[in-house]
């Protein structure tokens, strides 16, 4: 049986319930462990255009909650629930992410609401845990790290900590960065995730100012710098 050909297993409900009602009855009968009536009712919220409907349908497709995977279809529910919230606010994806090789701190997310902040922040997390672990598309690493960066500028604290773990390590379009990393553990940590494990974050070095004593290639650069700086132009007499 498809995801399209789920029937209603309520009998007791109005027809005429909205779309964000539908997102609420799904989660609540998540929670009570009820996923094959869960999955009806946000399958219906994501097909009237709920954003949280969207994500939570994606994800019950990705996991099989209550139905039968489907990741492919999935990514499609999680993609288009990112962008409907950036449509919705004016936001061009393709303008606004910021890639994995550039600084953070681009302000892309002025005027959203915390809401839609939340939703989109969830969203593009979701999209870079597909992207990294090939779950409904290709694995790519480049574009998981340019999902977890959006998703860390809006505030999202599990991107925060995907995307500080793959600032540890060498990787498509970026050179390893403890201080970038140190930096995004301790504000995930700031917000509730658990970071246990990572206690390095938290000494001296990665907690003062980056200087180029800390980057080998900066200082290199640096040292070069200073030693043809210091040597005297030849006499012309």
């Amino acid at each position: 049986m498809s995801t399209s050909d789920v029937v209603d297993p309520s009998t007791d409900l109005p027809s005429n319930i909205t779309p964000e009602q539908h997102a609420t009855l799904g989660i609540r009968l998540h929670e009570r462990g009820e996923l094959h009536r869960s999955s009806y009712h946000l399958r219906k919220a994501a097909h009237g255009s709920d954003v949280t409907g969207m994500i939570l349908y994606g994800l019950a497709l990705r996991h099989g909650w209550g139905l039968r995977v489907n990741a492919t279809e999935a990514f499609m529910w999680l993609n288009m629930a990112a962008s409907w919230v950036a449509a919705d606010n004016d936001l061009e994806r393709s303008h606004s992410i910021v890639g994995p090789h550039q600084e953070r701190g681009r302000n892309i997310c002025g005027g959203l609401n915390k809401e839609s902040k939340a939703q989109l922040g969830l969203a593009m997390y979701e999209l870079g845990v597909s992207y990294l672990n090939s779950w409904g598309v290709a694995k790519d690493e480049y574009m998981a790290m340019t999902c977890f960066e959006l998703g860390a500028q809006f505030e999202d604290p599990d991107a925060m900590y995907e995307l500080a773990a793959l600032w540890c390590r060498n990787g498509p379009g970026r050179k390893k960065d403890l201080h970038k990393a140190a930096a995004l553990y301790r504000e995930a940590a700031d917000k509730g995730v658990n970071t246990v494990g990572n206690c390095w974050i938290y000494k001296e070095k990665y907690l003062r100012p980056r200087n180029t004593c800390d980057d080998p290639d900066r200082a290199i650069a640096a040292k070069k710098k200073s030693l043809f700086s210091s040597r005297k132009k030849p006499s012309n007499g």
